[in-house]
């Protein structure tokens, strides 16, 4: 598989990002104005879903936050594409 140029992106990474402190307690909202969200995909226990993840991630430029445990087989199956 290829990754795609950026001009075939569905998603691509804004610019100007800022690091915000982590906040303590419970979070009711991400910090900052605008419409963003955080994607994140745990655990990592069917192969087939990584993979999936890894090559929509490769496809759209969309970006993912992976919380890897170590483990599960999908994630060193497919540590290629991640």
């Amino acid at each position: 598989m290829t990754s795609a140029s950026s001009s075939d992106l569905l998603f691509t990474a804004p610019t100007g990002l800022h690091k915000f402190p982590v906040p303590e307690g419970t979070i009711w909202e991400l910090p900052g104005a605008g419409n963003r969200v955080a994607l994140t995909v745990d655990d990592g226990t069917d192969t087939h879903v990584v993979k999936a993840y890894a090559e929509l991630a490769r496809r759209t430029g969309l970006r993912l936050t992976f919380f890897v445990n170590g483990y599960m087989d999908s994630w060193t199956e497919h540590a290629d594409i991640l």
